[in-house]
């Protein structure tokens, strides 16, 4: 598509569906049906991610790394699932197969590695506010990492088909000292999230995450199905940004009233998720190394 064709009217879900990029490998939903099914045996979840050159071999790579500290030998695929678990798998596959789809971004408009490394950051900030938040959670954990993780990736689909438009919502935003998320309303009528939205429907995720998407901005206006995910996200997007930007309290892309109100919401204090830096910290730094973002 090209960047004429797009002004405030165009709907995000005509520029999704004429989007270049490709579908998410059905190896992914297939391992992801495996690991959610309670009769599924590791060999089987082997034999799927041995169909993929790519996923095993970083998921060997990820198994020997120190940060399982496993004192076996780890030779095999089957070994490397024993060792990291079925539960990490679905956030490692997400982020691998994520990441490839992606490989093509101009990185004039973007730095790449940056982008992953705050979606990951995100992702892992989302699955530890669920852990520690005293609300019962419907989902399981990884349904949160991989919610938060792909919040902003519409900021891509904008970099791919409409570069233009969006290096023009980069300079406004620098200019103005304003949210780019307010320049995105103002030049195209709907935000990087409502993008995301259309894309992760597209792709044929669970409308659990993709419905909850939109909201992640201003989680006060989400219909009570989705309050949860888009609250969690929420609070995921503030820890990530103020990683982003060393803790100096510089919250540009961050308004404060449903930041309040997410922290009242989920029932955890700020300073308590600022607390448990250290495990997101040891997390975030073993998936990027073994993705190759350090």
């Amino acid at each position: 598509m090209s960047d004429t064709a797009i002004t405030k009217t165009s709907e995000p879900s005509t520029l999704v569906s004429d989007c270049s990029l490709p579908s998410l490998p059905e190896a992914f939903f297939e391992l992801k049906i495996a690991i959610n099914s309670n009769t599924t045996d590791r060999k089987r979840i082997s034999n799927i991610l041995m169909r993929d050159p790519v996923m095993c071999a970083r998921t060997l790579q990820l198994a020997k790394s120190a940060y399982f500290m496993s004192d076996r030998d780890i030779d095999t695929i089957d070994d490397a699932v024993q060792t990291i678990g079925t539960n990490a798998l679905i956030s490692i596959a997400m982020a691998v197969y994520v990441l490839d789809v992606f490989s093509k971004v101009d990185s004039e408009l973007v730095n790449m590695k940056q982008f992953w490394k705050q979606s990951i950051r995100m992702g892992i900030a989302a699955r530890t506010v669920a852990k520690f938040c005293p609300l019962k959670q419907r989902y399981s954990y990884d349904h949160y990492y991989i919610a938060a993780m792909l919040a902003r990736i519409g900021k891509l689909v904008l970099y791919i088909e409409s570069p233009d438009i969006a290096e023009d919502i980069i300079k406004q935003a620098n200019k103005a000292h304003e949210p780019k998320f307010i320049i995105e309303e103002r030049l195209l009528g709907y935000t990087h999230a409502d993008l995301s939205y259309e894309l992760l429907k597209f792709w044929g995720l669970s409308p659990s995450i993709y419905k909850s998407i939109p909201y992640y901005i201003y989680p006060d206006k989400v219909p009570d199905e989705y309050k949860e995910t888009a609250y969690i996200t929420h609070a995921a997007y503030y820890l990530q940004f103020a990683w982003f930007h060393n803790n100096e309290g510089h919250y540009i892309d961050l308004p404060s009233k449903p930041n309040e109100l997410a922290y009242q919401y989920l029932g955890v204090e700020t300073m308590d998720l600022v607390a448990c830096s250290t495990l997101i910290d040891a997390e975030f730094e073993f998936l990027c190394k073994g993705l190759n973002l350090n």
